[in-house]
């Protein structure tokens, strides 16, 4: 009986003890604007002790009027930060494209005081031309 009471208390502190460690998780989302372009990328953040766990979605909507014949979608930080770059073969005017992000560690490195940046490059309309723009993403905590 003795015994069982003991198991009883060291399970009882062990679930504390792992509450007590895990912090919570946080929402978030960063947007940008610029004239051919909005991002927004909505994510959770969920530290689990040493491991980190992050995921996050994008949403990238084209305002241009013409069509789209090729892109590159490169999304970095400052602090020299690895790009993680999306090719798309074909666009068209006022199209949304979507994407994944697992564990890119937006929130974290938001914390740590990088930007989060954005970078079109597409070639559009008739004539194939060449276009470029860049966005810097305003953090929100949700």
């Amino acid at each position: 009986m003795k015994i069982k009471a003991i198991y009883l208390l060291l399970l009882i502190l062990l679930i504390l003890v792992a509450c007590e460690d895990s912090p919570d998780e946080h929402d978030f989302q960063f947007k940008g604007e610029t004239e051919n372009w909005s991002v927004t990328i909505t994510g959770v953040y969920s530290p689990r002790g040493e491991d980190v766990y992050e995921n996050a979605d994008a949403t990238f909507t084209y305002k241009g009027e013409e069509d789209i014949r090729s892109i590159v979608i490169s999304t970095y930080t400052t602090g020299n930060r690895a790009k993680v770059s999306k090719e798309f073969d074909h666009l068209s005017s006022k199209e949304t494209v979507e994407s994944n992000y697992g564990n890119y560690r937006f929130w974290l490195l938001n914390e740590q005081g990088h930007d989060i940046l954005v970078d079109f490059k597409w070639r559009e309309g008739e004539r194939n031309t060449k276009q470029e723009e860049t966005v810097k993403l305003d953090f929100e905590e949700l």
